[in-house]
């Protein structure tokens, strides 16, 4: 089934990490630190240097879940998700995609343990 709502009153932000900042404690922070409801992740520009992917192993339901960590040097390509309250906690979902020397693509579901390279700005709408 099929839904949609309307992000009334969305406020526009860029939220910008800095080299061995941790994707998803920062933007957790943000979630909280703004009483938000809802963050929904537009887009991102920067790099990581751990990069975290977790993908389903198989297509049984529910999924067997494989996660995968890498270390180096990777230009973010896209991320998009949100971020909002599930079980009383903040849960922050993303997927998106990130280049290895400009050549190969990764990509999947992006996990828990990803750290910014040099820097990265991510591009948010944030509402309560």
């Amino acid at each position: 089934m099929t839904s949609n709502r309307p992000l009334e009153g969305a406020v526009p932000y860029v939220l910008h990490m800095s080299a061995g900042d941790d994707v998803f404690a920062e933007l957790k922070r943000f979630f909280l630190d703004g009483g938000w409801t809802e963050v929904v992740v537009m887009g991102c520009a920067g790099s990581l240097e751990k990069a975290v992917v977790n993908y389903p192993k198989d297509a049984t339901l529910p999924p067997v879940v494989e996660r995968i960590e890498m270390e180096g040097v990777y230009e973010i390509c896209t991320i998009a998700g949100n971020i909002i309250y599930h079980n009383g906690e903040p849960r922050v979902h993303l997927h998106g995609s990130f280049a290895e020397n400009g050549t190969k693509v990764y990509g999947g579901a992006i996990g828990e343990g990803a750290r910014i390279f040099k820097s990265a700005d991510f591009f948010l709408l944030a509402y309560k």
